[in-house]
């Protein structure tokens, strides 16, 4: 069978597989399973996206304003935005968090209050 795909020294080509049709469904049936892995991660993707909302308590907000909070983000991403880092930052501290220290946001301005507060000296 190796043989039959070796070169031949009169035509000096390659002979074509016996079945190239078959390789193209096996390729159509890989891009087709990948794109519904790719479809199931991004409807995952959504409802995490919707779940973050509603657990950094957001839902609550206007949409107008929700709706605005996030052309500011895509606006600050197009322009490439230094404080896109900061945000980068942030949000790996967050997720990286085990979820037993994950607290509601009142709870996290309490617990980093303290930290943020210096003494001040007096002038």
């Amino acid at each position: 069978m190796a043989a039959s795909l070796t070169h031949s020294p009169k035509t000096n080509r390659t002979p074509a597989r016996k079945h190239p049709l078959q390789g193209m469904h096996h390729i159509k049936a890989k891009i087709s399973d990948l794109q519904l892995q790719y479809d199931s991660l991004l409807k995952q993707r959504q409802q995490d996206i919707a779940h973050l909302i509603t657990t950094l308590d957001l839902a609550s907000l206007e949409d107008q304003i929700l709706v605005g909070g996030l052309l500011y983000i895509r606006d600050k991403t197009i322009a490439q935005d230094a404080v896109m880092e900061v945000w980068r930052d942030a949000g790996e501290r967050f997720l990286r968090r085990p979820k037993s220290q994950k607290h509601s946001p009142s709870q996290r301005t309490e617990t980093a209050a303290p930290k943020s507060q210096s003494p001040q000296k007096s002038s």
